[in-house]
């Protein structure tokens, strides 16, 4: 998927979200975020709750609330927020979004 493609399979469910009152402002900074500076290494339990992550994500759950550590990391780790896109890509393309 193109980064064009998946940027606006992204708006779609941001616009999606906004209109029904579920997008929380936290995840337009987490969309927005260009720089990461994090260089933690991250355990297999770490990359396994991003699923979990993802799903409640496009549900519009905030991130930040929920899952403040997770939060943290993809704000500041470039290699898990990679992950999570990776994990989104595959998780919209199997239902359609």
């Amino acid at each position: 998927m193109t980064d064009q493609k998946l940027n606006a399979q992204l708006a779609a469910v941001r616009a999606r979200l906004v209109a029904d009152g579920h997008w929380p402002e936290s995840a337009d900074t987490l969309l927005n975020l260009l720089q990461a500076s994090y260089t933690r290494e991250f355990s297999e339990d770490d990359m396994d709750l991003l699923g979990l992550v993802v799903d409640d994500f496009l549900k519009g759950v905030d991130l930040e609330v929920q899952y403040p550590q997770v939060y943290q990391w993809l704000l500041h780790a470039a290699a898990y927020r990679a992950a999570f896109l990776d994990i989104l890509e595959l998780t919209m393309g199997e239902d359609g979004l």
